[in-house]
């Protein structure tokens, strides 16, 4: 592992934030319930949700925590999806948009009162239909992907979903947790594709700054 390539990136977050404690390397096997692959909202939130339940979960993150796309954002609460409303309910149908409505004030209110606990100061994860996708991939295996960029009310949302399927509850989220989505094509091309796209505008930029 190269350590540069996963050290803390420059960010108005990490140079705002309160000090934070030195988190335990896994030098060993640990025995727990759950295993949380990743360091973000989203994992963060499932472990949040799982512990005051008195379910025993440890977080596993090659970096710090909130190292990608959950420490380089705006923040945003945003009360709805990648679609509008009007068209949101001629995709799924009324009945399921307004659920997947009162699915977003609900986690709204959860978002805040974790707020009273914790102040929480990469890659944006895309899928075609633009919903974010959570499930079971195989027994015991769980998943939440694909935010496309619509803040943390999402990823809140979605870990406080997978902990209530982690404790054997049945969680109807519409679309959002429906397994029959399509991958992205050329997915295997992303990381090349990020390369490039840096070196573009890298580019542009010293051509402006050359002027």
């Amino acid at each position: 592992m190269n350590p540069e390539r996963y050290s803390t990136v420059p960010s108005f977050w990490a140079a705002s934030a309160n000090p934070h404690p030195d988190l335990a390397h896994l030098t060993s096997d640990i025995d727990t319930d759950v295993a949380i692959v990743g360091g973000g909202y989203t994992g963060l939130t499932t472990a949040h949700y799982l512990q005051r339940s008195g379910i025993d979960c440890v977080v596993l993150e090659a970096n710090d925590a909130g190292w990608g796309a959950s420490g380089r954002n705006g923040g945003m609460a945003v009360l709805r999806y990648k679609s509008g409303w009007s068209n949101l309910a001629q995709q799924v149908g009324l009945d399921t948009a307004q659920h997947m409505f009162r699915m977003l004030h609900d986690a709204i209110d959860s978002l805040e009162a974790t707020l009273g606990d914790y102040r929480w100061n990469g890659k944006v994860g895309f899928s075609l239909d633009f919903f974010p996708h959570f499930g079971e991939a195989e027994k015991g295996i769980y998943y939440g992907i694909g935010y496309s960029g619509r803040g943390v009310v999402l990823t809140h949302l979605v870990g406080k979903s997978l902990a209530a399927m982690l404790r054997g509850e049945s969680v109807d989220a519409g679309p959002l947790s429906r397994s029959d989505f399509r991958p992205l094509p050329l997915q295997a091309m992303y990381p090349l594709g990020i390369r490039l796209y840096t070196a573009y505008y890298r580019w542009l930029d010293a051509r402006e700054q050359a002027r």
